[in-house]
């Protein structure tokens, strides 16, 4: 009770950049809550999209993608998605979010820099 942690995924219903996913989502499935990692794994399709798109109609070979990939950067529903120079390792420090433990569940706190405790 009252622990605080942090993790790499957000509750969407909790974020108004989510507000329209979480609205089609449970009109979607039919129900009541967004699973944990559905808006984090519409995000990582948006950002493969994007850089999909960047590569014209003809084939694209694992080595472009994966280049494209790494030089891109794409404003998710839940964070800003972006990759370190010349490494392409994820820039993380966006993507962590604090969570609290009260009665027994965990509440989300927000973007943990930006997060009240």
């Amino acid at each position: 009770e009252g622990w605080v942690f942090s993790a790499t995924f957000v509750d969407p219903a909790r974020l108004t950049t989510a507000a329209g996913f979480v609205r089609s989502f449970k009109k979607r499935y039919g129900v009541r809550s967004v699973d944990r990692g559905a808006a984090e794994a519409y995000d990582a399709l948006g950002l493969l999209a994007q850089v999909l798109a960047t590569t014209g109609t003809g084939p694209a070979d694992r080595g472009t993608l994966t280049h494209r990939l790494r030089t891109a950067s794409y404003r998710g529903i839940t964070r800003t998605y972006a990759f370190r120079a010349p490494t392409g390792e994820v820039e993380e420090e966006p993507g962590l979010f604090l969570w609290r433990v009260e009665h027994g569940t965990p509440l989300f706190l927000g973007q943990y820099q930006q997060a009240k405790l």
